[in-house]
């Protein structure tokens, strides 16, 4: 996935805010294919997801899967749409 990543996120509008969440939940079928380096997702390396540029980072104790399915990173979404930032 590092692949992906690596361009950075130059290419959007300055004024563009982009935050990542990032799972340190181990589960996941990526980590019996992949040697990931610690903290992981279970598919993603949370290294993975420090990006320059970034306005925000965020690491939630979830799977990768859980990513999609938890509350608390909804919810921290909804604050980084709102505000820009993660956090209160």
């Amino acid at each position: 996935s590092s692949e992906l990543l690596d361009p950075g996120i130059e290419c959007l509008p300055a004024q563009r805010e982009v935050g990542a969440i990032a799972g340190t939940a181990s589960f996941g079928l990526g980590r019996l294919f992949a040697r990931l380096e610690p903290p992981h997702d279970g598919t993603v390396s949370v290294a993975e997801t420090r990006i320059d540029g970034l306005a925000d980072h965020l690491e939630l104790p979830v799977s990768h899967t859980g990513l999609v399915l938890s509350r608390p990173v909804a919810d921290a979404v909804a604050r980084f749409l709102h505000q820009g930032r993660f956090g209160d």
